[in-house]
């Protein structure tokens, strides 16, 4: 289950970083130098540009494996629960009116869900 909770944190920070990133476009934009001379400022926003953008590629990396994980799940009842909540982010009560499960019977299909994930993760 921590795995997959994981995907909230990778989606908060992945959109901290896309906002970050369009940030460090400005303030390059703002400390260009006409002509071929850049200064040292320039240098450091790219620096800190390249670091960002690495972590924003391990991030997705780590994101598609769980994504990975939650389609292997072989029951598509259980897959499906664990799309709604993992990929699509949704709160439980909503995922409950969607399917016409009560919560008490979400909560329990997802546990179960995640007993498949830890099966097919092993």
């Amino acid at each position: 289950m921590n795995k997959l909770n994981r995907l909230f944190d990778v989606n908060e920070r992945m959109k901290a970083i896309s906002r970050q990133l369009d940030f460090l476009n400005c303030q390059l934009c703002a400390v260009k130098k006409t002509g071929s001379e850049k200064c040292k400022a320039y240098y450091c926003l790219s620096l800190i540009k390249e670091k960002t953008k690495s972590e924003y590629n391990q991030l997705c990396v780590e994101r598609l494996r769980l994504y990975e994980l939650i389609s292997n799940v072989k029951d598509s009842n259980l897959r499906t629960l664990l799309e709604y909540r993992y990929v699509y982010l949704m709160e439980y009560e909503d995922i409950a009116e969607l399917t016409n499960y009560s919560l008490r019977q979400i909560m329990r299909k997802m546990q179960e869900a995640v007993k498949e994930i830890e099966k097919v993760s092993a």
